[in-house]
């Protein structure tokens, strides 16, 4: 409690080997907790969001896909549940989305999560 960092388990940046997006977040997070505030108040929820999603855009129409499986196709059809079949009519659909950690034993493709949901 006197200021100073005795021990740290838990923080690395790793300099090569991973995704740049992986370095900067790294890199914020351990700065934000050197200064000694909270996560919350040194990033919004909409720069988090932007940080850990991924995003892509549907060249066709989601019924040409037929029964492929992807994260694009699994985000789209969750989608059109939340938002209604209007969103999925047409081509060019902008899939921005989260991959969730559970079930862990369920293929990527299964656990994509709009970010819609969470707006």
């Amino acid at each position: 409690m006197d200021g100073t960092i005795a021990e740290l388990k838990g923080f690395e940046v790793k300099p090569n080997g991973e995704l740049q997006l992986i370095k900067i977040f790294q890199a914020s997070v351990f700065e934000a907790f050197l200064k000694g505030t909270i996560l919350e108040e040194y990033i919004s929820d909409k720069e988090l969001f932007k940080l850990i999603s991924e995003r892509r855009t549907m060249s066709r129409m989601l019924s040409d896909y037929g029964e492929q499986k992807s994260t694009s196709i699994s985000t789209a059809k969750r989608l059109a549940e939340f938002l209604g079949e209007d969103i999925i009519k047409d081509k060019g659909l902008y899939c921005r989305f989260v991959i969730a950690n559970v079930p862990r034993d369920a293929p990527i493709t299964e656990r994509t999560i709009p970010l819609a949901i969470f707006q």
